[in-house]
């Protein structure tokens, strides 16, 4: 895209209320230093949003928390705090923050976390297991690490805990759901699941087929006799998480912002057709219909402009009032690429977009050409 034709555009469509956003992976909060680059750099390209992690592994980049704090933050100062950091500078600046919470997902790497009290440690039966009956910790192609049961009420429970601690000590912006789904639709079989379906599915069955699914020699009988049932309760339970944060939040802070990174994989065919919806138990279309959820960002990581309005489109025309904004996969595309995004997403009726993410575009604070780039094509700066 020309210069002048991406300036135009950005010139007709830009609007005060418009959310520009960069997602910043905690890599970038391990110093004073490096949390102020990232405040300065927001500023200097025209950026008015942050949403910052601050649970990345079933850790804290804060203090006082329920999580140990993350082990990458040891060297620093006891009194170190990246969000309160942040939160104060950001603010200084007329940006605005929301604290990043990878949700369910809790650990991964070859050796679990050294602080007993992380989740991992302290409570592996809220662990999600594979059909074998294993927690995977280590990343592989379907399974990022370990990641908490959202069947498991106690897990819920805690996941529950630790948004509304955040939100109720920190003065931030809003809360951000991130990893708020099942890792694959091949894991969430521990006893604790197993038997919480079966009670789940029990009231409809006749006598004589409960009698028959019990006497199985196969573990796993109930969810391969109920497959479409098994799906709708693993979304139910990744949405009752959602709903008691939603709405724990709005009774303590109505004025905080509950949104969400939300999966936008493969081209847009229809929600009940996509992997979200199918595979990882993510119904986010109906959390933006029943009013649980106040703003989507579809992260439509695509370096085809045409597959990312695809999910874009139908994610504004599904958005029953909440926000959408556009989530760009930056990390793999050039400056021109990402500013024809934000105006694609512009013209569609997004409000606003969320470029990932801060860490890779900048080279963890190190370069400032491609945000000068995207502030340049795509109009943030007057």
């Amino acid at each position: 895209m020309a210069d002048a034709e991406a300036s135009s555009l950005a010139q007709s469509s830009s609007r005060a209320e418009e959310v520009r956003a960069m997602w910043v992976v905690r890599t970038a909060l391990v110093s004073p230093q490096s949390v102020s680059r990232v405040v300065e750099l927001a500023a200097e390209n025209g950026f008015n949003t942050l949403i910052v992690q601050v649970r990345g592994r079933g850790d804290a980049y804060y203090l006082g928390g329920l999580e140990p704090r993350a082990e990458v933050l040891e060297e620093q100062p006891p009194d170190f705090d990246p969000l309160a950091q942040i939160l104060a500078e950001a603010h200084r600046a007329g940006i605005a923050v929301h604290a990043w919470l990878n949700t369910f997902f809790c650990w991964s790497g070859d050796k679990p976390p050294k602080a007993p009290n992380h989740v991992v440690n302290a409570h592996p039966e809220w662990l999600l297991r594979d059909a074998d009956g294993k927690v995977v910790i280590q990343p592989g192609d379907e399974v990022e690490g370990a990641y908490l049961d959202p069947a498991h009420p106690n897990a819920r429970r805690f996941v529950h805990d630790v948004f509304l601690d955040v939100a109720s000590r920190y003065d931030a912006d809003g809360v951000h759901f991130d990893f708020v789904r099942y890792p694959s639709a091949d894991i969430g079989y521990s006893d604790y699941d197993l038997s919480a379906f079966r009670a789940f599915v029990l009231p409809k069955l006749p006598p004589d087929q409960v009698n028959s699914l019990d006497n199985s020699p196969d573990p796993l009988i109930y969810p391969k006799t109920f497959p479409g049932e098994w799906s709708n309760w693993k979304r139910n339970n990744v949405t009752a998480l959602v709903r008691s944060v939603y709405e724990d939040v709005k009774r303590l802070k109505p004025h905080l912002v509950v949104s969400a990174a939300t999966i936008a994989w493969g081209t847009y065919a229809g929600f009940e057709n996509s992997n979200a919806y199918t595979r990882v138990g993510q119904d986010w279309f109906g959390w933006l219909r029943d009013g649980i959820l106040d703003a989507a960002c579809p992260m439509a990581y695509h370096q085809d402009t045409e597959r990312f309005s695809g999910w874009i489109e139908a994610a504004v025309r599904n958005s029953c009032g909440r926000a959408i904004w556009a989530g760009i996969g930056s990390y793999l595309i050039s400056p021109e690429s990402t500013a024809e995004k934000i105006n694609a997403a512009r013209r569609l009726g997004a409000d606003g977009f969320c470029i990932f993410s801060y860490n890779a575009v900048t080279e963890e604070g190190a370069s400032d050409q491609y945000l000068k780039a995207v502030a340049r094509l795509a109009g943030l700066k007057p």
